[in-house]
């Protein structure tokens, strides 16, 4: 090249967002979460259940209502 460096113009790339747009963290975990084959059931830290996912209430045959708040052990 003659001593010399060749200049290269610059490359274009499309524009693409800075984030995708997702859902908020919490949704995303709820959704996750639902979709689990498993059952899964949150509690606190008190033992009181929290959240079960579709399939714990399948198994059980309960509603989050027959199941929200109730203690995980009696």
């Amino acid at each position: 090249m003659n001593g010399q460096e060749q200049i290269r113009p610059p490359v274009a790339f499309p524009k693409v967002p800075a984030k995708l747009p997702l859902p908020p963290t919490d949704e995303l975990f709820r959704l996750w979460v639902e979709a689990a084959p498993d059952g899964i059931v949150i509690v606190d830290r008190s033992g009181l259940i929290q959240f079960v996912n579709g399939r714990t209430r399948a198994l059980f045959g309960y509603s989050d209502a027959e199941l929200l708040g109730q203690p995980v052990e009696d």
